[in-house]
């Protein structure tokens, strides 16, 4: 049997909010993608990198973000989860 892995920019952002949930609700929190863990392994094997840990973009809300840019971070980047703010 073929897997067929379709990745949308719409199923990369639910995965980075999977990874955002499964991390306490943190950007940068540390998932452990132990595949000696039967549930990490499945996920891994059935959903390849859409699985919670693997996509790790900074999440947060889109007035956040753009409140960032509009302040001139977009310049300066001085923020670890950069359009987010740290947390």
């Amino acid at each position: 049997m073929k897997i067929v892995v379709t990745n949308t920019p719409t199923s990369m952002v639910n995965r980075a909010v999977e990874t955002f949930i499964k991390a306490g609700r943190k950007n940068g929190g540390n998932i452990e993608l132990d595949p000696s863990d039967d549930e990490v392994f499945d996920r891994l094997y059935h959903d390849d990198i859409r699985a919670p840990g693997v996509i790790t973009i900074p999440v947060c809300s889109g007035e956040e973000a753009f409140s960032n840019w509009s302040d001139g971070r977009a310049v300066n980047q001085d923020l670890e989860f950069f359009p987010c703010n740290n947390n």
